[in-house]
């Protein structure tokens, strides 16, 4: 991340993907990519076990009181296990002043969201961009390696019983 944000052109954003199965850890993390030049965090709920709507909104409530961070709220319910509607997401926004942006994975909630207003709106990679930018979205976070894969395949890999590094 340090690299990232060493390397960034002016007038552009790093948003860090952060999570963590723990809270104690993951409320950490955005004061530690904070310090380090990182302007928002993409958050989704927890994932591995399914969450209920009071357990995302407490996790995303404690999360934006921890920092000053910017959040982006990762709604990825296939991998988190934890599907919230738009209204459900409406109030998460309305109680947490710091998020303000919502990637998202389904295109039914584009609409809802890009209505409302609360928060900008993001697509993930080229299977779901295209659509979700004919849809509106403000724009498309994709991971770093689909953007620089060169410099993300320079580093050899280290061989076996060699540090990583």
């Amino acid at each position: 991340m340090k690299f990232a944000v060493e390397n960034t052109p002016s007038g552009k954003t790093i948003v860090a993907g952060l999570t963590h199965t723990s809270l104690e850890r993951i409320i950490a993390l955005p004061c530690h990519v904070a310090d380090l030049g990182v302007r928002a965090g993409l958050l989704p709920c927890p994932y591995y076990f399914p969450n209920s709507f009071s357990m995302a909104l407490e996790f995303f409530s404690v999360l934006d009181w921890a920092s000053d961070l910017e959040i982006v709220l990762y709604d990825n319910p296939v991998y988190t296990k934890t599907w919230l509607s738009a209204e459900e997401l409406f109030i998460v926004l309305d109680a947490c002043p710091r998020i303000t942006g919502v990637k998202v994975t389904d295109h039914d909630l584009i609409t809802a969201l890009k209505k409302s207003r609360k928060a900008a709106v993001f697509s993930g990679d080229a299977v779901v961009a295209f659509r979700s930018l004919l849809l509106g979205v403000d724009g498309s976070m994709i991971i770093a390696p689909s953007i620089f894969p060169a410099a993300y395949s320079d580093r050899r890999a280290p061989s076996r019983g060699e540090p990583a590094g």
